[in-house]
């Protein structure tokens, strides 16, 4: 008989960094670089991450493997909308091919760039 899947309130940094596929020490690096990952730190010094922290460490993730830069990372989620992390799409800047989610900053500052070429074109 399977009955309804439990949610865990806390995991350890030991589940959370096998969850996520990366070191516990580049998880507490995180910690000190993000400040939107806060850990529970109970007596004795151990963290309690909720599964809140679970999905911020699973964007950082997914945003430094699309090759975001920590500042870019830093602003993506202090962003007050939280965007959702979209699949990746491309667009041709300078012959260049740069990945971004269609509501990141980098999306807007590119149409706000559009529109100033246009205007400068007239």
């Amino acid at each position: 008989m399977k009955g309804p899947e439990i949610r865990r309130l806390y995991y350890s940094t030991k589940e959370i960094s096998r969850m996520a596929g990366i070191s516990p020490q580049m998880l507490r690096m995180w910690e000190s670089r993000f400040s939107e990952l806060k850990p529970l730190i109970v007596k004795g010094g151990r963290r309690l991450y909720r599964p809140d922290d679970l999905e911020i460490v699973m964007q950082i993730k997914q945003l430094y493997e699309r090759g975001l830069s920590q500042d870019e990372i830093s602003m993506t989620l202090k962003r007050k909308d939280k965007m959702a992390i979209e699949p990746e799409e491309t667009i041709d800047v300078s012959d260049e091919k740069i990945a971004y989610s269609e509501k990141s900053l980098l999306s807007e500052i590119y149409h706000e760039l559009e529109e100033i070429l246009k205007i400068l074109n007239e």
